[in-house]
């Protein structure tokens, strides 16, 4: 059974401004899902409603419902005809009661990724999903690496945690250069902490800094705070912007202006790469020999390519050059280590 929190808090996991509003979807994307939404509700979605909410025609009322379908047959719900413009919810994988069968799959989902990502996210979870009640899925699986319990980084995310609860803004210390020296010290952050975004193996807060003269929205990675974590003074939460919300799976690090990256996949793989979605601005084309390519935009040449390294031979950096040199340079360090390497172990 889902519990409904109070308010608009969700978790600190997630945007609390975003949750609750459309506005950031696309205008197609946002009717399927208020579609989708009356039909697990009410069982039934009719025009009236529809041209009342988004002030479309029966026209695209009518698209915006096959493709409800087309989308049911990939996900086992069958709507029935449309008569004077309502259509109905035929069947939703045989369950006779639609609201308690997708009450059942989300917290089987959610189970699924508690047990993958530890017990940090699932003690978050048990606050508004009884995961027990749901019987572990024999087939679903997650593999990625756990937070592991009692470490620095499970510290300093329940402290941080634990100030976000209470709108309070966090002082600590975090790694940087000196822009004349170019070495390494540390500087005192005063920040809002608004998300927390894991990312590849590794958990980064979303903040919105307060530093005078260049405020604004960062990142910081959870095993990089120094010194603990001091309380600041209380704030009000904002709404995060999109690039900062962690939806997408590249793209996610801000250090520089953005850029547009071109990576060509071997057709080994081109039908799993390209099968997935990544980035919502992502692009494919099949313009470069037989190996398409896939474009995300980045802030972050380095995420692209490391991407990009993450197939071997099966991937290429296309363009722009600078994002070519730098896979170059990476390659090339990278062969320089596994020769050191080898070298150590047959001396």
């Amino acid at each position: 059974m889902v519990k409904r929190p109070q308010g608009r808090e969700v978790s600190f996991a997630f945007d609390p401004t975003a949750i609750a509003s459309a506005d950031a979807l696309p205008e197609d994307t946002a009717r399927l899902f208020w579609m989708f939404l009356s039909l697990i509700r009410k069982r039934s979605v009719d025009f009236t409603s529809f041209y009342k909410e988004f002030k479309k025609s029966s026209k695209t009322f009518s698209r915006d419902v096959t493709k409800l379908r087309d989308i049911g047959t990939r996900y086992h719900f069958a709507l029935t005809r449309q008569r004077r413009g309502v259509v109905a919810l035929a069947n939703l994988l045989d369950i006779p009661d639609p609201r308690r069968k997708a009450e059942g799959i989300a917290a089987d989902t959610l189970r699924a990724v508690a047990d993958a990502l530890g017990e940090l996210v699932a003690n978050d979870l048990l606050g508004y999903v009884d995961l027990s009640a749901a019987p572990r899925d024999p087939v679903l699986r997650i593999a990625m690496p756990q937070l592991v319990g009692q470490s620095v980084v499970a510290d300093t995310y329940e402290r941080l945690r634990a100030a976000w609860k209470s709108r309070t803004r966090v002082r600590f210390r975090y790694p940087a250069r000196d822009a004349k020296s170019n070495a390494p010290q540390t500087e005192e952050r005063t920040v809002e902490p608004h998300v927390v975004t894991y990312y590849d193996g590794r958990y980064y807060l979303v903040a919105y800094d307060r530093r005078p003269r260049t405020s604004g929205w960062r990142q910081f990675a959870l095993d990089r705070i120094e010194g603990g974590i001091s309380l600041a003074g209380t704030f009000q939460l904002r709404s995060v912007p999109r690039h900062y919300r962690g939806e997408d799976a590249v793209g996610l690090f801000k250090t520089g202006p953005r850029h547009e990256v071109l990576i060509a996949i071997s057709p080994a793989i081109a039908q799993s790469v390209l099968g997935r979605r990544w980035q919502h601005q992502q692009r494919t084309e099949y313009t470069i020999g037989s190996w398409p390519t896939i474009a995300f935009e980045v802030f972050d040449l380095g995420e692209a390519v490391r991407w990009a390294f993450g197939f071997g031979s099966f991937a290429r950096v296309v363009a722009p050059p600078p994002a070519v040199a730098y896979a170059r340079e990476l390659a090339m360090l990278m062969l320089d280590a596994h020769a050191v390497a080898e070298s150590t172990n047959t001396a």
